[in-house]
């Protein structure tokens, strides 16, 4: 499908999703030089890290997932969001996703 020039259209197809992944990101589409990626999580929880560069949005479609942040001294807060709730992740905070069962989302961050 060809797009008029000066958008760019993307469509979010939860119907044919991978279905034995765990962790699967889809690239959607960029805007104002960050990745707007459809994420799918099952059963799973990603090893901590930090991103010094970049900010992460993450916006809940389906599912729950859990984000857990660790602050300097170590101590680790926990976030649980359900569909239609978002949480940023700003740059340097360390930080995974979990989640127990199916969930997708959008991420949207400035790294590839």
């Amino acid at each position: 499908m060809s797009q008029p020039a000066g958008i760019t259209l993307a469509k979010i197809d939860l119907e044919n999703l991978p279905s034995q992944e765990s962790w699967k990101s889809i690239r959607l589409l960029s805007v104002n030089g960050s990745n707007v990626k459809l994420r799918v999580m099952r059963n799973m929880e990603a090893p901590w890290h930090r991103h010094e560069d970049s900010e992460e949005l993450f916006i809940v479609q389906t599912g729950t997932i859990t984000m857990d942040v660790r602050d300097q001294l170590g101590k680790v807060s926990s976030y649980s969001l359900a569909p239609g709730q978002l949480l940023a992740v700003h740059r340097g905070t360390e930080h995974r996703a979990r989640c127990t069962g199916s969930a997708t989302l959008i991420a949207i961050d400035g790294f590839a």
